[in-house]
């Protein structure tokens, strides 16, 4: 009958797994920088078997068990090799020594969404996805017949995204303040990123020129989740 025989897989070297909890990237390092593996089954007549020592060689992401592995290699064999599974909550990609992890991307999810007309002078509620005379997230001001605005309120604020749209994390990204943007500064195919005063991320694109004073501004708009 063949006789087992079984492998102690040793550290060698220092490490250490180093993860910043709470950031958008992280950085998972292999345990140690070197491994010895020997056997450990007792041989008789006189037999032995040289340690394997070796550095690290490289990482790897594999599917082991059908669960995304972060792979550290010290040799061609897995029996060389230490593992641990991706955290759930990050994307990792090799490097040479290490591994760049970054947070999962959660999608957007939609609040409200579709076309708006505002009339001059009144309040649209973009949490409600509703044109108001009071109590709401942006004002089509009016101060003159030629000077007029898209002024935040109650908390609100704004800022310009350009002529594409940048969604929701684009939005976040932005630096969004309660100061009137002139109506001639966003001319139409402009978006617009809002910040609600219930703390939620919006989106809207001048579809239609508000004309002449008293206008109408026809906007498109998008209304995401927290």
């Amino acid at each position: 009958m063949r006789k087992l025989f079984s492998i102690l897989f040793v550290l060698t070297a220092s490490g250490f797994y180093s993860s910043l909890a709470h950031a958008a990237t992280s950085v998972i390092n292999c345990p140690v920088t070197q491994a010895r593996v020997q056997m450990t089954t007792g041989l008789l007549g006189g037999w032995w078997r040289t340690p394997y020592v070796n550095n690290l060689q490289g990482t790897a992401v594999q599917m082991i068990g059908g669960k995304r592995t972060l792979v550290c290699k010290y040799g061609n064999h897995a029996a060389f090799w230490t593992m641990r599974l991706e955290p759930t909550t990050k994307i990792c990609q090799p490097r040479s020594r290490d591994f760049l992890c970054k947070d999962k991307v959660q999608p957007a999810r939609t609040l409200r969404t579709g076309p708006l007309v505002i009339p001059q002078t009144y309040l649209v509620d973009l949490d409600y996805g509703q044109v108001r005379s009071q109590g709401a997230d942006i004002w089509f001001q009016a101060q003159t017949a030629t000077r007029r605005f898209i002024t935040p309120r109650n908390g609100a604020t704004i800022g310009i995204a350009g002529t594409r749209s940048v969604g929701r994390d684009g939005c976040k990204n932005r630096t969004l303040r309660a100061i009137p943007i002139p109506l001639p500064r966003i001319p139409v195919g402009s978006y617009v990123c809002v910040k609600t005063n219930e703390g939620r991320y919006a989106q809207f694109r001048v579809n239609r020129a508000a004309g002449a004073s008293p206008g109408n501004l026809h906007i498109g708009y998008t209304t995401w989740r927290r």
